[in-house]
């Protein structure tokens, strides 16, 4: 009985306020589909105080209401600002995107590098490179970098 009552309430608060509520969260969001959501937010909040309520028509009821949507919809903008802050603060290599270009010139920097190491390696005696081979098997072996820190 008592679930039936609030639920009457509710439907009253709904059909009272509903557009004066979104027309505040628009009014502070500026977008259709967050200003719903503030609505539906704050109509969430308001079902755990309905039985506080006394009158759905009340100056008091009203003012309540007003609040609630507005620090909803405050709330909301607050974390639209952070979302936004967020999404400007990405370091912009992120974003990227590898071009054929970019690729190539990497590709002719590591064959230029590797072009570098079998000179240097074959100015090494055998016994030097057979060492320095062992060597970088064993780091690779064991997950050391070349500075000997893991």
């Amino acid at each position: 009985m008592a679930a039936n009552k609030d639920q009457e309430k509710l439907d009253q608060l709904y059909a009272l306020y509903e557009q004066p509520m979104y027309r505040i969260a628009y009014a502070i969001l500026h977008h259709t589909e967050q200003a719903e959501d503030a609505v539906s937010d704050a109509f969430l909040k308001i079902i755990p105080h309905l039985d506080q309520i006394e009158s759905p028509d009340s100056p008091k009821t009203k003012a309540f209401l007003i609040q609630v949507i507005r620090n909803t919809a405050i709330n909301q903008y607050r974390k639209n600002a952070k979302d936004a802050e967020r999404l400007t603060n990405i370091d912009d290599s992120t974003l990227q995107v590898p071009s054929p270009h970019n690729e190539i010139e990497q590709f002719l920097q590591r064959t230029e590098q590797q072009e570098s190491l079998a000179q240097l390696l074959q100015g090494l005696s055998e016994t030097d490179r057979t060492i320095l081979f062992l060597r970088c098997e064993q780091d690779n072996r064991f997950g050391k970098s070349p500075n000997g820190s893991p």
